[in-house]
């Protein structure tokens, strides 16, 4: 599956000391959304009694954006590329796309600490820490992200999910 994103999946935080932490948003230079590489997998759940869809995103090394921030980086699978992750043949797993994305193509910035309180749920979150409001809309989500279904058809275009808290 491609898990659609504008912005990385959360937020870095980049630890500056023992005690304090400066979070980031990542994204293409560009501004255009992109997908990550993930799992999806239906499965019944014995104690609640019913079926599941879960997904996970597949991680890789850091490239010299995000390395500073994180030990590891989602598998970002380029436009050119779906097709080859999609639809993989089982003989010949698509192993060569996962590898850290292109530096070059990324960008990294600092954000309001604010990021770090699930309740926050606005636009403001990813602006430059020093462009960011004070007070931020509240929210009962546990993420920024917005989401239509964790699965659609066949895997394109998907959102990270909105979680109820």
């Amino acid at each position: 599956m491609l898990i659609r994103s504008h912005y990385h999946y959360g937020h870095e935080w980049q630890k500056l000391d023992a005690k304090t932490k400066q979070p980031f948003a990542i994204a293409l230079k560009s501004g255009e959304p992109y997908a990550l590489a993930g799992l999806w997998e239906k499965w019944k759940d014995r104690k609640a009694g019913g079926e599941l869809l879960t997904f996970t995103v597949i991680t890789t090394d850091p490239n010299e954006v995000v390395q500073p921030l994180h030990n590891r980086m989602p598998v970002i699978i380029p436009d050119r590329d779906y097709d080859q992750w999609l639809k993989a043949d089982p003989d010949r797993p698509p192993i060569d796309l996962l590898r850290p994305f292109d530096a070059d193509k990324m960008t990294a910035w600092k954000v309001d600490k604010a990021v770090g309180n699930v309740k926050n749920d606005s636009p403001e979150l990813i602006e430059p820490a020093s462009a960011t409001p004070k007070k931020l809309r509240a929210s009962r989500t546990a993420t920024g992200f917005s989401s239509r279904s964790p699965v659609q058809g066949d895997g394109r275009a998907l959102n990270i999910c909105k979680l109820p808290i």
